[in-house]
């Protein structure tokens, strides 16, 4: 029995035609076995956005994991960086830990906010620009050009701030993940100009560290961000201050749905530049009438977006549970691709 025979025939049919042939006890063994098979053999392209579990991850790792891939889920986007490893975890052992299981870790969720605002950057490293045009200046011909380009070169090593270096540590972690994406979830102060600004410059501090990794930027618009003032929005700043190749998106249908609009309608808006997408309501994903999902995700493939996870943030029963009717509805909606 696949997943979508499962669903179409529905639970209580099968417990009944099984209770009937061998009675109760037996029943429910054989029918936890059979939905167990059922949902064991049939893969979507869906995966779990990982914080929903993050608990578990700390508490049981490798059993975590491993039921978030016989729950039928086959990628994570991962979080909980701290000082070089994730849930507190090595990569190597991390990666390797999710490799059993059998998901693939294509997405680090990041919300990292900047400890010091541009200006604050540029004064923190005037003395090393300073130092560096010094030596340069210095420079002669001859037996001298050498030692003036160890001297120039030794002046020209960045004294880095705390956000590169911050960035450069947990993007070579996630790289060894084997990560395609960094989402970045910090949102700027505001729409004003000045925010904005300071935002861009925050991603343009970003952007080049992800690419030397082969990683791409994304940036996860909460509410605030949605919501248009004046008919424009602080991601339609965004989007027109920074170039399609250095910022992507990663699209919650909830905080779309907060903001008064559709997912449907942001993904067809940025088109290509959606790269990532959250499934999420308010508490399971499903449980609510607002967020019409099968729309989504048939906006979703139409515009070629193909790395979209689950997100359980509220909870009304343990968190796996929540997960578990969470990935159920999605995998019966039409539009759920095998």
């Amino acid at each position: 029995m696949d997943r979508l025979s499962f669903f179409k025939q529905g639970l209580s049919s099968v417990l009944d035609a099984t209770s009937s042939l061998i009675g109760i006890k037996k029943a429910a063994d054989s029918f936890t076995e059979a939905v167990s098979e059922a949902l064991s053999e049939v893969r979507t392209n869906i995966g779990l956005h990982l914080p929903t579990l993050d608990n578990d991850m700390y508490t049981s790792p490798e059993s975590t994991l491993d039921r978030i891939a016989q729950l039928g889920f086959t990628s994570i986007e991962v979080s909980a960086f701290y000082r070089g490893k994730v849930h507190l975890l090595p990569p190597s052992e991390f990666k390797a830990l999710a490799k059993k299981a059998g998901l693939r870790i294509d997405v680090a969720y990041l919300t990292m906010a900047p400890t010091m605002t541009p200006e604050e950057r540029a004064n923190y490293l005037a003395p090393t620009k300073a130092a560096s045009e010094s030596s340069s200046e210095t420079v002669s011909s001859g037996a001298n050009e050498a030692a003036g380009e160890i001297a120039t070169e030794e002046a020209c090593k960045e004294t880095k701030d705390p956000d590169t270096t911050w960035w450069e540590n947990a993007i070579a972690t996630y790289a060894q993940l084997g990560c395609k994406y960094i989402s970045l979830a910090y949102q700027p102060e505001g729409d004003s100009d000045k925010a904005i600004a300071d935002f861009v410059a925050y991603v343009n501090l970003i952007h080049p560290i992800a690419a030397k990794q082969n990683m791409q930027l994304c940036f996860h618009p909460k509410t605030e961000s949605l919501i248009p003032r004046n008919g424009e929005s602080a991601l339609d700043k965004i989007a027109a201050q920074c170039d399609a190749k250095v910022l992507s998106f990663e699209i919650d249908t909830y905080e779309a749905a907060k903001a008064g609009m559709a997912a449907t309608e942001l993904i067809k808006h940025f088109g290509s530049r959606v790269a990532l997408l959250h499934l999420h309501d308010e508490y399971n994903v499903g449980d609510g009438d607002k967020i019409d999902f099968d729309a989504t995700l048939k906006e979703a493939s139409r515009h070629g977006v193909d790395n979209i996870y689950i997100e359980v943030h509220n909870f009304t029963q343990p968190p796996i549970n929540c997960v578990e009717k969470s990935i159920f509805y999605v995998e019966a909606l039409p539009s759920a691709q095998y």
